[in-house]
C-alpha cells in the first residue's frame, strides 16, 4: 500500500467471500512484484468479435515510492495439475514494457507487439472468453492500463481496462500474512521486510 493509504488494520478479514487483497486494491493498493489480472470478454450482439491484440500501456512510473505495508498471502487453495500437458499463460512485464507468452515456464518472444494467446480468438454472446494474466513489476511503481483491440463486423475497435497499479523494487517494507484462527482470520506479522530485488523478502534482524 502506498504511504498514507488505507491502514492495514482497516481491512475486513472475516468476509470469506472476498479476498482482502481485492479490497485493498479497490482502496488504492498495488500488486506487489507479481499480481494477477482476470478479465472476461463478451458481446451482446449476434455477430462474433475477434480479439486482435492485448497491450498493456504504462500511464505513469515512479521509482522508490514509499510503501506502508505488503500483504502476502502464502496459504490458499492449490491449483490443478497439468497432467503432463502443455501449460500456457500470459505475462505482462511492466519493467520491460512488453507482454510475453509463457509455455511450460519458459518466456517466448512474440512476433507482433501486443500479440498473445488471445490473438485471433472469437468471442460471441454464447461463448465468452475468460483470461488471466500475470503482471510483473520489479523496479518501480506503475499505473497502467490494458488496451484490447478487436474487430467487429470488419471494423477495428479498442477497449481500455484500468487503470491498475503494480509495484516492486522497494526495500524494508514490513510484510504481513493472513492466518485462519478459530473460524476467523487475523493478520500475522511475518518478521520479514521486502528486499527490493523481486525475490520477495529477507528476514529482518
Amino acid at each position: 500500500m502506498p504511504a498514507g493509504g488505507l491502514p492495514l488494520r482497516s481491512l475486513e478479514l472475516d468476509d470469506f467471500e472476498n479476498d482482502p487483497r481485492d479490497t485493498a486494491a479497490a482502496e488504492g493498493a498495488a500488486s506487489w512484484e507479481t499480481g494477477t489480472l482476470t478479465l472476461s470478454f463478451s458481446t451482446n450482439g449476434d455477430d462474433a468479435i475477434h480479439i486482435d491484440s492485448a497491450q498493456p500501456r504504462i500511464v505513469s512510473q515512479q521509482e522508490h515510492i514509499p510503501l506502508d505495508w505488503v500483504l502476502y498471502k502464502t496459504k490458499g487453495c492449490g491449483g490443478g495439475s497439468s497432467a503432463g500437458g502443455t501449460v500456457k499463460s500470459h505475462l505482462f512485464d511492466l519493467d520491460h514494457k512488453r507482454m510475453v507468452t509463457v509455455v511450460n515456464g519458459k518466456e517466448l518472444r512474440l512476433d507482433a507487439p501486443g500479440g498473445s494467446l488471445l490473438t485471433g480468438t472469437a468471442v460471441t454472446k454464447d461463448k465468452p472468453l475468460y483470461a488471466s494474466f500475470s503482471v510483473r513489476s520489479c523496479t518501480a511503481y506503475y499505473e497502467w492500463v490494458l488496451d484490447v483491440a478487436y474487430t467487429e463486423n470488419g471494423e477495428r475497435k479498442t477497449h481500455r481496462e484500468g487503470p491498475f497499479r503494480s509495484v516492486g523494487g522497494v526495500r524494508d517494507v514490513p510484510v504481513y500474512d493472513i492466518q485462519t484462527v478459530g473460524g476467523g482470520r487475523e493478520l500475522l506479522k511475518t518478521g520479514s521486510v521486502t528486499d527490493g530485488s523481486c525475490s520477495m523478502t529477507e528476514a529482518k534482524p
